[in-house]
């Protein structure tokens, strides 16, 4: 049996989720990077996505008590340009396939 050291850390998933945001300049787009067998089978994006939060509408109950009623939806649709997508695609291509 062999043993070998590593002298640094293995970079897992979100190393590279976050080195993709960065190259498509900050951009926070959606990401799935799925693993088997400790090897990177698949990565998905999305070009366009919903950012925003929810804010919920409270009323009183009877009790006194806020309750959520309904929430409002604040969304801006977001789309990554051209050049994202080339710089991304390439970075895979060069970084993550193999």
């Amino acid at each position: 049996m062999a043993t070998k050291q590593f002298t640094g850390m293995l970079k897992d998933t979100n190393y590279y989720v976050e080195q993709l945001h960065a190259i498509a300049d900050g951009a926070k787009f959606p990401i799935r990077i799925s693993v088997d067998a400790g090897k990177i089978a698949n990565i998905t994006y999305e070009i366009t996505w919903d950012e925003g939060t929810v804010t919920p509408v409270e009323a009183k109950a009877r009790d006194g008590e806020e309750i959520a009623t309904d929430y409002v939806q604040n969304y801006s649709a977001k789309k990554l340009t051209p050049a994202q997508i080339k710089k991304i695609d390439d970075y895979i291509t060069a970084n993550l396939i193999g």
